[in-house]
Protein backbone atom coordinates (compact mmCIF):
# COMPACT_ATOMS: atom_id res chain seq x y z
CA UNK A 1 0.00 0.00 0.00
CA UNK A 2 1.22 3.65 -0.82
CA UNK A 3 2.53 5.29 2.29
CA UNK A 4 0.60 8.33 1.16
CA UNK A 5 -2.42 5.76 2.20
CA UNK A 6 -4.05 4.35 5.02
CA UNK A 7 -7.02 1.53 5.68
CA UNK A 8 -10.37 3.09 6.91
CA UNK A 9 -10.80 0.18 10.14
CA UNK A 10 -14.01 0.34 9.69
CA UNK A 11 -14.85 -1.02 5.95
CA UNK A 12 -11.21 -1.74 5.35
CA UNK A 13 -10.83 0.72 2.05
CA UNK A 14 -7.51 2.52 1.10
CA UNK A 15 -8.13 6.24 1.54
CA UNK A 16 -5.85 9.11 1.68
CA UNK A 17 -3.37 9.60 5.07
CA UNK A 18 -5.21 13.41 5.29
CA UNK A 19 -8.48 12.26 4.57
CA UNK A 20 -10.75 13.46 7.73
CA UNK A 21 -13.69 11.30 6.68
CA UNK A 22 -13.99 8.00 4.93
CA UNK A 23 -15.64 8.36 1.37
CA UNK A 24 -17.09 4.84 2.02
CA UNK A 25 -18.12 4.10 5.30
CA UNK A 26 -18.34 7.88 6.89
CA UNK A 27 -15.86 7.31 9.49
CA UNK A 28 -13.97 10.31 10.87
CA UNK A 29 -10.63 10.95 11.40
CA UNK A 30 -8.95 13.43 13.28
CA UNK A 31 -5.75 14.48 11.25
CA UNK A 32 -2.57 15.96 13.48
CA UNK A 33 0.35 17.12 11.60
CA UNK A 34 3.53 16.77 14.12
CA UNK A 35 7.56 17.34 13.15
CA UNK A 36 10.35 18.10 15.77
CA UNK A 37 10.93 22.13 16.10
CA UNK A 38 14.46 23.36 16.84
CA UNK A 39 13.67 26.20 18.39
CA UNK A 40 10.84 24.55 20.42
CA UNK A 41 13.45 21.39 21.30
CA UNK A 42 10.51 19.31 21.33
CA UNK A 43 7.49 17.41 19.11
CA UNK A 44 5.05 20.46 17.92
CA UNK A 45 1.96 20.66 16.48
CA UNK A 46 2.04 21.84 12.26
CA UNK A 47 0.21 24.05 10.94
CA UNK A 48 -0.93 23.77 6.80
CA UNK A 49 1.74 24.79 6.05
CA UNK A 50 4.24 22.78 7.97
CA UNK A 51 5.44 25.59 10.79
CA UNK A 52 5.21 25.52 14.45
CA UNK A 53 2.39 26.33 15.92
CA UNK A 54 3.75 28.16 18.92
CA UNK A 55 7.07 29.75 17.53
CA UNK A 56 6.10 29.82 13.62
CA UNK A 57 9.46 28.00 12.75
CA UNK A 58 9.91 25.02 10.10
CA UNK A 59 9.46 21.42 11.67
CA UNK A 60 11.61 18.77 10.89
CA UNK A 61 10.45 14.67 10.39
CA UNK A 62 7.11 15.98 9.46
CA UNK A 63 4.41 13.39 9.73
CA UNK A 64 0.73 13.20 9.85
CA UNK A 65 -1.12 10.88 12.62
CA UNK A 66 -4.54 10.07 11.80
CA UNK A 67 -6.80 8.74 14.81
CA UNK A 68 -10.16 7.37 14.21
CA UNK A 69 -13.10 9.30 16.24
CA UNK A 70 -16.35 7.29 15.71
CA UNK A 71 -16.43 4.26 17.61
CA UNK A 72 -19.98 3.31 15.91
CA UNK A 73 -19.90 1.16 12.34
CA UNK A 74 -22.67 3.17 9.81
CA UNK A 75 -24.28 1.67 7.26
CA UNK A 76 -21.25 0.98 4.39
CA UNK A 77 -22.04 2.77 0.78
CA UNK A 78 -20.86 1.75 -2.26
CA UNK A 79 -20.52 5.44 -3.69
CA UNK A 80 -18.45 8.17 -2.12
CA UNK A 81 -20.79 10.38 0.78
CA UNK A 82 -21.01 14.08 1.52
CA UNK A 83 -18.56 15.42 3.84
CA UNK A 84 -19.27 16.68 6.83
CA UNK A 85 -17.35 18.99 9.63
CA UNK A 86 -15.02 17.57 11.60
CA UNK A 87 -12.92 18.03 14.68
CA UNK A 88 -9.73 18.50 12.65
CA UNK A 89 -9.36 22.02 15.02
CA UNK A 90 -8.82 19.58 18.00
CA UNK A 91 -5.16 20.40 19.26
CA UNK A 92 -3.61 18.50 23.22
CA UNK A 93 -1.31 20.44 24.51
CA UNK A 94 1.05 18.59 27.21
CA UNK A 95 1.64 20.88 29.47
CA UNK A 96 3.71 19.61 32.50
CA UNK A 97 4.56 15.45 33.10
CA UNK A 98 3.21 14.42 36.50
CA UNK A 99 5.32 13.79 39.24
CA UNK A 100 5.87 14.89 42.32
CA UNK A 101 7.15 17.81 44.11
CA UNK A 102 10.00 19.47 45.20
CA UNK A 103 11.13 19.08 48.42
CA UNK A 104 10.91 22.86 49.49
CA UNK A 105 7.32 22.85 49.54
CA UNK A 106 6.90 19.32 50.88
CA UNK A 107 9.18 19.97 53.84
CA UNK A 108 7.53 23.67 53.63
CA UNK A 109 4.25 21.85 54.47
CA UNK A 110 5.58 19.34 56.88
CA UNK A 111 6.88 22.39 58.96
CA UNK A 112 3.00 23.56 59.38
CA UNK A 113 1.80 20.05 59.94
CA UNK A 114 4.52 19.76 62.69
CA UNK A 115 3.13 23.14 64.34
CA UNK A 116 -0.11 21.75 64.59
CA UNK A 117 1.16 18.07 66.09
CA UNK A 118 3.18 20.20 68.19
CA UNK A 119 -0.15 21.91 69.48
CA UNK A 120 -2.09 18.91 69.55
CA UNK A 121 0.68 17.09 71.82
CA UNK A 122 0.68 20.52 73.88
CA UNK A 123 -2.79 19.99 74.49
CA UNK A 124 -2.12 16.12 76.24
CA UNK A 125 0.01 17.34 78.17
CA UNK A 126 -1.89 20.34 79.87
CA UNK A 127 -4.86 17.15 80.27
CA UNK A 128 -2.57 14.64 81.44
CA UNK A 129 -1.43 17.28 83.79
CA UNK A 130 -5.18 18.45 84.96
CA UNK A 131 -5.82 14.72 85.58
CA UNK A 132 -2.67 13.77 88.00
CA UNK A 133 -3.17 16.88 89.98
CA UNK A 134 -5.62 16.03 92.67
CA UNK A 135 -3.68 12.62 92.73
CA UNK A 136 -1.52 11.55 95.73
CA UNK A 137 2.17 10.53 94.29
CA UNK A 138 4.14 9.92 97.36
CA UNK A 139 7.20 9.04 94.51
CA UNK A 140 7.42 11.97 92.53
CA UNK A 141 10.00 9.32 90.00
CA UNK A 142 6.91 7.63 89.76
CA UNK A 143 4.79 10.28 88.26
CA UNK A 144 7.76 11.60 86.07
CA UNK A 145 8.15 7.64 84.80
CA UNK A 146 4.69 8.00 83.61
CA UNK A 147 4.57 11.95 82.35
CA UNK A 148 7.45 10.67 80.31
CA UNK A 149 6.18 7.26 79.28
CA UNK A 150 2.94 9.45 77.84
CA UNK A 151 5.15 11.43 76.40
CA UNK A 152 7.37 8.62 74.14
CA UNK A 153 3.96 7.07 73.59
CA UNK A 154 1.45 9.96 72.50
CA UNK A 155 4.15 12.06 69.65
CA UNK A 156 4.45 8.95 67.57
CA UNK A 157 0.55 7.93 67.78
CA UNK A 158 -0.94 11.46 67.10
CA UNK A 159 1.93 11.90 64.36
CA UNK A 160 0.28 8.54 62.94
CA UNK A 161 -3.04 8.93 62.86
CA UNK A 162 -2.71 13.31 62.04
CA UNK A 163 -1.12 11.80 58.54
CA UNK A 164 -3.20 8.95 58.32
CA UNK A 165 -6.66 10.40 58.93
CA UNK A 166 -6.08 13.42 56.88
CA UNK A 167 -4.67 11.85 53.91
CA UNK A 168 -6.58 8.82 54.01
CA UNK A 169 -9.81 10.73 53.97
CA UNK A 170 -8.81 14.02 52.00
CA UNK A 171 -5.78 13.22 50.17
CA UNK A 172 -4.22 16.37 52.03
CA UNK A 173 -3.07 17.32 55.08
CA UNK A 174 -3.58 20.98 56.39
CA UNK A 175 0.02 22.09 55.62
CA UNK A 176 -0.16 20.36 52.37
CA UNK A 177 -3.23 21.81 51.50
CA UNK A 178 -2.07 25.56 52.08
CA UNK A 179 0.89 24.77 49.72
CA UNK A 180 -1.81 23.05 46.77
CA UNK A 181 -0.24 19.66 47.73
CA UNK A 182 -2.34 16.27 47.27
CA UNK A 183 -1.55 12.72 47.59
CA UNK A 184 -2.52 10.84 44.72
CA UNK A 185 -1.64 6.80 43.34
CA UNK A 186 1.46 7.10 41.15
CA UNK A 187 -1.34 5.11 38.73
CA UNK A 188 -3.90 7.49 38.37
CA UNK A 189 -6.87 7.72 41.30
CA UNK A 190 -7.59 8.69 45.09
CA UNK A 191 -5.10 6.57 47.64
CA UNK A 192 -7.25 4.41 49.83
CA UNK A 193 -6.57 4.09 53.62
CA UNK A 194 -3.77 1.27 53.20
CA UNK A 195 -1.30 3.85 51.46
CA UNK A 196 -2.03 6.40 53.54
CA UNK A 197 -1.39 4.10 56.69
CA UNK A 198 2.16 2.97 54.47
CA UNK A 199 2.65 6.88 54.32
CA UNK A 200 2.20 7.71 57.41
CA UNK A 201 4.11 4.80 59.08
CA UNK A 202 7.49 5.51 56.58
CA UNK A 203 6.92 9.40 57.61
CA UNK A 204 7.98 8.82 61.20
CA UNK A 205 11.78 7.57 59.99
CA UNK A 206 12.06 9.93 56.78
CA UNK A 207 10.95 13.31 57.90
CA UNK A 208 14.47 14.08 58.37
CA UNK A 209 17.55 14.96 55.74
CA UNK A 210 17.52 11.28 54.53
CA UNK A 211 13.94 11.94 52.90
CA UNK A 212 14.79 15.09 51.29
CA UNK A 213 17.89 13.32 49.79
CA UNK A 214 14.92 9.99 48.61
CA UNK A 215 13.18 12.78 47.04
CA UNK A 216 15.93 14.42 45.19
CA UNK A 217 17.33 11.05 43.82
CA UNK A 218 14.64 9.91 42.39
CA UNK A 219 12.80 10.35 39.23
CA UNK A 220 9.80 11.48 40.45
CA UNK A 221 10.54 13.04 43.39
CA UNK A 222 9.60 10.61 45.79
CA UNK A 223 10.31 9.75 49.43
CA UNK A 224 10.37 6.13 50.44
CA UNK A 225 6.73 5.82 51.73
CA UNK A 226 5.60 6.87 48.25
CA UNK A 227 7.87 4.10 46.70
CA UNK A 228 6.46 1.47 49.10
CA UNK A 229 3.26 3.12 48.88
CA UNK A 230 2.94 3.87 44.90
CA UNK A 231 1.99 7.63 45.38
CA UNK A 232 2.86 10.65 44.49
CA UNK A 233 2.76 14.21 46.28
CA UNK A 234 1.38 16.39 43.10
CA UNK A 235 0.52 19.97 43.22
CA UNK A 236 -2.69 20.18 42.42
CA UNK A 237 -2.82 23.67 40.73
CA UNK A 238 -0.12 22.58 38.00
CA UNK A 239 -1.56 21.72 34.49
CA UNK A 240 -0.69 18.26 33.13
CA UNK A 241 -2.53 18.65 29.64
CA UNK A 242 -4.77 21.11 28.02
CA UNK A 243 -7.63 19.71 25.05
CA UNK A 244 -8.28 22.66 22.54
CA UNK A 245 -11.44 22.41 20.28
CA UNK A 246 -12.16 26.38 20.65
CA UNK A 247 -14.42 26.92 22.42
CA UNK A 248 -14.10 23.63 23.94
CA UNK A 249 -11.33 23.47 26.34
CA UNK A 250 -10.51 20.48 29.06
CA UNK A 251 -7.79 21.29 31.69
CA UNK A 252 -6.52 18.18 33.35
CA UNK A 253 -4.34 18.96 36.25
CA UNK A 254 -1.87 17.13 38.04
CA UNK A 255 -4.28 15.75 40.90
CA UNK A 256 -6.33 14.30 38.15
CA UNK A 257 -8.96 16.87 38.25
CA UNK A 258 -10.68 17.94 34.63
CA UNK A 259 -12.12 21.19 33.95
CA UNK A 260 -14.38 21.50 31.21
CA UNK A 261 -15.60 24.81 29.52
CA UNK A 262 -18.00 24.32 26.74
CA UNK A 263 -17.10 28.09 25.93
CA UNK A 264 -13.66 29.79 27.06
CA UNK A 265 -14.56 33.73 27.20
CA UNK A 266 -11.48 34.88 28.28
CA UNK A 267 -8.83 35.05 31.30
CA UNK A 268 -6.85 37.42 33.11
CA UNK A 269 -3.26 37.05 33.79
CA UNK A 270 -2.32 38.33 37.60
CA UNK A 271 1.35 39.20 38.06
CA UNK A 272 3.74 40.43 40.95
CA UNK A 273 7.62 39.40 40.76
CA UNK A 274 7.79 36.35 39.96
CA UNK A 275 4.77 35.09 40.76
CA UNK A 276 1.93 34.30 37.80
CA UNK A 277 -1.45 33.85 38.02
CA UNK A 278 -4.17 32.68 35.22
CA UNK A 279 -7.75 33.37 35.81
CA UNK A 280 -9.75 31.71 33.22
CA UNK A 281 -13.21 32.76 32.50
CA UNK A 282 -16.06 30.16 30.58
CA UNK A 283 -19.24 28.10 30.51
CA UNK A 284 -19.39 24.74 31.58
CA UNK A 285 -21.20 21.97 29.66
CA UNK A 286 -24.44 22.83 32.08
CA UNK A 287 -24.72 26.45 31.25
CA UNK A 288 -23.19 27.79 34.29
CA UNK A 289 -20.58 30.46 34.76
CA UNK A 290 -16.90 28.96 36.15
CA UNK A 291 -13.75 30.27 37.13
CA UNK A 292 -10.38 28.59 37.14
CA UNK A 293 -6.89 29.97 38.07
CA UNK A 294 -3.52 28.03 37.32
CA UNK A 295 -0.89 29.13 39.50
CA UNK A 296 2.51 30.10 37.09
CA UNK A 297 5.19 31.00 39.83
CA UNK A 298 5.60 26.68 39.66
CA UNK A 299 6.27 26.75 36.14
CA UNK A 300 7.71 29.86 34.11
CA UNK A 301 8.23 28.71 30.24
CA UNK A 302 5.49 26.22 30.40
CA UNK A 303 2.92 28.74 31.83
CA UNK A 304 3.84 31.20 29.47
CA UNK A 305 3.36 28.64 26.51
CA UNK A 306 -0.14 27.96 27.48
CA UNK A 307 -1.00 31.48 28.11
CA UNK A 308 0.20 31.89 24.21
CA UNK A 309 -1.43 28.99 22.68
CA UNK A 310 -4.82 29.94 24.45
CA UNK A 311 -4.84 32.71 23.20
CA UNK A 312 -3.71 31.67 19.51
CA UNK A 313 -6.30 29.25 19.57
CA UNK A 314 -9.62 30.50 20.93
CA UNK A 315 -8.55 34.09 19.63
CA UNK A 316 -8.53 36.04 22.47
CA UNK A 317 -6.22 38.75 24.55
CA UNK A 318 -5.76 37.54 28.19
CA UNK A 319 -5.50 41.22 30.02
CA UNK A 320 -2.64 41.67 32.39
CA UNK A 321 -2.78 43.44 35.84
CA UNK A 322 -0.63 43.66 38.82
CA UNK A 323 -1.69 41.74 42.15
CA UNK A 324 -2.26 44.41 44.16
CA UNK A 325 -3.01 42.62 47.32
CA UNK A 326 0.16 40.81 46.91
CA UNK A 327 1.57 44.03 46.35
CA UNK A 328 0.15 45.49 49.74
CA UNK A 329 0.99 42.25 51.45
CA UNK A 330 4.66 42.49 50.41
CA UNK A 331 5.01 46.06 51.45
CA UNK A 332 3.45 45.10 54.70
CA UNK A 333 6.17 42.87 55.35
CA UNK A 334 9.37 45.12 54.28
CA UNK A 335 7.76 47.92 56.46
CA UNK A 336 7.52 45.01 59.58
CA UNK A 337 10.99 43.96 58.83
CA UNK A 338 12.63 46.91 58.40
CA UNK A 339 10.79 48.06 62.16
CA UNK A 340 12.27 44.79 63.90
CA UNK A 341 15.67 46.04 62.29
CA UNK A 342 15.80 48.74 63.35
CA UNK A 343 14.58 48.25 66.39
CA UNK A 344 16.85 45.35 67.17
CA UNK A 345 19.83 47.73 66.48
CA UNK A 346 18.50 50.71 68.71
CA UNK A 347 17.88 47.98 71.41
CA UNK A 348 21.76 46.45 70.94
CA UNK A 349 22.98 50.57 70.74
CA UNK A 350 21.29 51.21 73.87
CA UNK A 351 22.46 48.32 76.07
CA UNK A 352 26.06 48.97 74.56
CA UNK A 353 25.90 52.57 76.00
CA UNK A 354 24.77 51.43 79.37
CA UNK A 355 27.82 49.09 79.62
CA UNK A 356 30.34 51.65 78.55
CA UNK A 357 28.73 54.14 81.15
CA UNK A 358 31.12 54.90 84.08
CA UNK A 359 30.43 54.24 87.54
CA UNK A 360 30.15 57.49 89.83
CA UNK A 361 31.73 57.01 93.12
CA UNK A 362 29.64 57.88 96.59
CA UNK A 363 30.23 60.43 98.96
CA UNK A 364 31.37 58.14 101.65
CA UNK A 365 34.33 56.65 99.38
CA UNK A 366 35.23 60.29 98.32
CA UNK A 367 35.64 61.13 101.70
CA UNK A 368 37.97 58.43 102.34
CA UNK A 369 39.92 58.57 99.08
CA UNK A 370 43.62 60.57 100.22
CA UNK A 371 44.13 64.08 99.07
CA UNK A 372 46.34 64.38 96.14
CA UNK A 373 49.59 66.89 96.16
CA UNK A 374 49.24 70.14 94.45
CA UNK A 375 52.97 70.93 93.71
CA UNK A 376 52.55 68.20 91.03
CA UNK A 377 54.00 69.45 88.02
CA UNK A 378 51.40 69.48 85.34
CA UNK A 379 51.52 67.68 82.08
CA UNK A 380 50.81 69.97 79.13
CA UNK A 381 48.16 68.83 77.47
CA UNK A 382 48.92 67.93 73.43
CA UNK A 383 46.52 68.49 70.92
CA UNK A 384 46.20 66.11 67.99
CA UNK A 385 46.02 67.62 64.68
CA UNK A 386 43.03 65.73 62.31
CA UNK A 387 44.12 64.55 59.29
CA UNK A 388 42.44 64.94 56.64
CA UNK A 389 39.55 61.66 55.15
CA UNK A 390 40.87 60.14 52.47
CA UNK A 391 37.95 60.27 49.82
CA UNK A 392 38.06 58.11 46.51
CA UNK A 393 37.17 59.93 43.36
CA UNK A 394 33.95 59.44 42.21
CA UNK A 395 34.23 57.00 38.33
CA UNK A 396 31.84 57.00 36.21
CA UNK A 397 30.88 53.53 34.60
CA UNK A 398 29.76 53.60 31.03
CA UNK A 399 26.05 51.81 30.55
CA UNK A 400 26.02 49.17 27.76
CA UNK A 401 24.37 49.98 24.36
CA UNK A 402 22.24 48.38 22.28
CA UNK A 403 23.49 46.55 18.81
CA UNK A 404 21.81 44.05 16.77
CA UNK A 405 23.72 42.34 13.90
CA UNK A 406 23.79 45.58 11.15
CA UNK A 407 25.24 48.12 13.60
CA UNK A 408 27.42 46.01 15.33
CA UNK A 409 30.78 46.57 13.26
CA UNK A 410 30.25 49.90 13.98
CA UNK A 411 31.49 49.90 17.16
CA UNK A 412 35.57 50.07 18.60
CA UNK A 413 36.18 47.18 20.13
CA UNK A 414 35.84 46.71 24.23
CA UNK A 415 32.93 48.55 23.66
CA UNK A 416 30.24 47.47 25.97
CA UNK A 417 27.00 45.74 24.16
CA UNK A 418 23.88 44.69 24.84
CA UNK A 419 23.13 41.73 21.84
CA UNK A 420 20.17 39.47 20.92
CA UNK A 421 20.50 36.65 18.76
CA UNK A 422 19.67 32.74 18.42
CA UNK A 423 21.56 30.25 19.18
CA UNK A 424 22.73 28.28 16.42
CA UNK A 425 24.61 25.21 15.43
CA UNK A 426 27.70 25.15 14.09
CA UNK A 427 30.19 22.79 12.14
CA UNK A 428 33.28 23.26 13.98
CA UNK A 429 35.11 25.08 16.92
CA UNK A 430 37.55 25.11 19.06
CA UNK A 431 37.17 24.83 22.97
CA UNK A 432 40.33 26.12 25.12
CA UNK A 433 39.68 28.26 27.98
CA UNK A 434 37.15 29.81 25.34
CA UNK A 435 34.44 28.57 23.28
CA UNK A 436 33.58 30.26 19.80
CA UNK A 437 29.38 29.21 19.67
CA UNK A 438 27.14 31.18 16.44
CA UNK A 439 24.07 33.47 16.95
CA UNK A 440 21.94 33.96 14.25
CA UNK A 441 19.66 36.91 13.43
CA UNK A 442 16.14 34.85 13.45
CA UNK A 443 14.72 37.05 10.68
CA UNK A 444 18.13 36.59 8.16
CA UNK A 445 19.63 33.36 9.21
CA UNK A 446 22.40 34.26 7.02
CA UNK A 447 23.63 36.79 9.46
CA UNK A 448 25.45 35.22 12.34
CA UNK A 449 28.03 36.43 15.04
CA UNK A 450 30.51 34.57 16.66
CA UNK A 451 29.55 34.57 21.30
CA UNK A 452 33.02 33.47 23.07
CA UNK A 453 31.81 32.14 26.32
CA UNK A 454 34.75 30.54 28.98
CA UNK A 455 34.15 26.82 29.55
CA UNK A 456 33.83 25.89 33.03
CA UNK A 457 31.79 25.67 36.23
CA UNK A 458 31.63 29.24 36.85
CA UNK A 459 28.21 31.11 35.95
CA UNK A 460 27.57 31.98 32.48
CA UNK A 461 29.77 29.74 31.22
CA UNK A 462 29.15 26.03 29.17
CA UNK A 463 31.04 22.86 29.64
CA UNK A 464 33.84 22.28 26.89
CA UNK A 465 32.92 20.21 24.11
CA UNK A 466 34.18 16.82 22.76
CA UNK A 467 35.05 16.60 19.04
CA UNK A 468 31.99 14.86 18.00
CA UNK A 469 30.09 16.99 19.89
CA UNK A 470 26.44 16.88 19.21
CA UNK A 471 23.34 19.51 19.51
CA UNK A 472 22.37 18.51 22.48
CA UNK A 473 26.25 19.07 23.71
CA UNK A 474 25.63 22.38 23.57
CA UNK A 475 24.12 24.25 26.96
CA UNK A 476 24.59 27.40 28.01
CA UNK A 477 24.02 28.02 31.77
CA UNK A 478 22.20 31.61 32.31
CA UNK A 479 21.97 33.73 34.96
CA UNK A 480 18.72 32.69 36.35
CA UNK A 481 20.43 28.93 36.71
CA UNK A 482 18.52 28.07 33.87
CA UNK A 483 20.33 26.13 30.58
CA UNK A 484 19.59 27.29 26.92
CA UNK A 485 20.02 25.12 24.20
CA UNK A 486 20.06 25.62 20.32
CA UNK A 487 17.30 27.88 19.04
CA UNK A 488 16.67 29.69 22.11
CA UNK A 489 16.94 33.35 21.69
CA UNK A 490 19.19 35.15 24.12
CA UNK A 491 20.12 38.33 25.25
CA UNK A 492 23.77 39.12 25.83
CA UNK A 493 25.92 41.53 27.70
CA UNK A 494 29.56 41.89 26.74
CA UNK A 495 32.09 43.87 24.76
CA UNK A 496 32.59 44.01 21.01
CA UNK A 497 35.52 42.18 19.93
CA UNK A 498 37.15 41.28 15.97
CA UNK A 499 38.32 37.68 14.92
CA UNK A 500 41.52 37.03 13.09
CA UNK A 501 39.08 37.09 9.71
CA UNK A 502 38.32 40.89 10.78
CA UNK A 503 34.22 39.64 11.37
CA UNK A 504 33.13 41.40 14.17
CA UNK A 505 32.34 39.44 17.55
CA UNK A 506 31.33 39.32 21.51
CA UNK A 507 33.94 38.08 24.07
CA UNK A 508 33.59 38.94 27.99
CA UNK A 509 30.55 38.37 28.33
CA UNK A 510 28.76 39.60 31.62
CA UNK A 511 25.29 38.46 31.86
CA UNK A 512 23.21 36.05 29.59
CA UNK A 513 19.44 35.90 29.86
CA UNK A 514 16.77 34.62 28.17
CA UNK A 515 15.15 36.80 25.62
CA UNK A 516 11.46 37.44 25.66
CA UNK A 517 9.32 38.51 22.45
CA UNK A 518 7.70 41.75 23.65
Amino acid sequence: MNEEMKVCPLCAEDIPVAAEVCSYCGARFIINRKGYCRSCHNMRDADETGLCVVCGEPLQDYQLESRLIDQEKPEISSSPIQLKPTDAGAYSLQVLPIKGENVYYRFSAVFVDILIIALIVGCVIFSFASLTQGLDFSDQSALMSIFSGTILLSVPLIWFLYFFIFEGAFGTTPGKALHRLKVIKKDDGRLNWGQAAIRSLFSLVETNPIGAIVILATAKNQRIGDLVAGTLVVNKEKVFQAEMLPPNLTLTFHDHRTIKMKKLEGGIIERFMGYKVLKLVGISNENIPIQTKIQGHYFRLEFDMLCLNLQERFNLVFRKKVNIWRVVMFSFSMVLSLLIIVGTIGIALENLNMDRKPLSLSNDSQENQPSLALSATPIPSQTSIPTPTQRPTATAIPLPIEANFDTLAEFDDGQLVVFVGRLAMMSSTICDYQCGLLLENPSNTAQRIILFVVTGDKPNQMKPLSDNYTKGDIQILLDDGSYAYVGYRLQVTGRKCTTTEGNPCISSIQKIEFYKIP
